[in-house]
């Protein structure tokens, strides 16, 4: 668990910034408008099996209870997601992205048949938003967004909700 140093470091000093705890994870609060957050920290995501950087938004400064112990439960939570979620991705790769891309933003040739390292290579480590609303119907609903190298501009999300992958565009 770490805050993203770079920013902590650079960013101490201003009133803009500052610290929220959810759980023992610690994020970097920023003011970005008046009365809108963007919370931010890299940690080791269970459900990924690897560290991630965690970001999410919120109009409140502080959580509440409640929405703090939502989104500490998702962040400790044990199943791994990760090979079921590559699985996925590489469906999406076969009938979305080579119907559209015949090369990388590098001017590489995509390959039509990915092995699972060229297929994480490409899809990259993604972050993880959270849904941090006081009030939502979706309590579990979580997004991994992947900057792909097919497209930098428009990463790849992965919706996911009750532990099962919904869907990936």
């Amino acid at each position: 668990m770490k805050i993203i140093a770079s920013k902590a470091d650079a960013y101490r000093a201003s009133n803009r910034f500052s610290e929220l705890q959810v759980g023992d994870i610690t994020f970097l609060r920023q003011e970005w408008q008046s009365g809108l957050y963007s919370c931010e920290c890299e940690t080791f995501v269970p459900l990924w099996g690897d560290n991630l950087r965690v970001l999410f938004s919120t109009a409140d400064a502080d959580l509440s209870p409640d929405v703090s112990n939502r989104l500490n439960r998702i962040l400790t939570h044990d199943q791994c997601l990760r090979e079921l979620i590559y699985f996925k991705l590489a469906d999406y790769f076969q009938s979305n992205v080579l119907s559209r891309y015949e090369t990388d933003e590098a001017g590489r040739r995509l390959p039509s048949s990915p092995s699972r390292r060229q297929l994480r290579s490409m899809y990259g480590e993604p972050d993880l938003h959270l849904n941090a609303a006081e009030e939502t119907d979706r309590p579990t609903k979580i997004s991994l967004y992947f900057n792909t190298s097919w497209n930098i501009e428009h990463p790849v999300e992965v919706v996911v909700e009750d532990w099962v992958i919904q869907r990936v565009r």
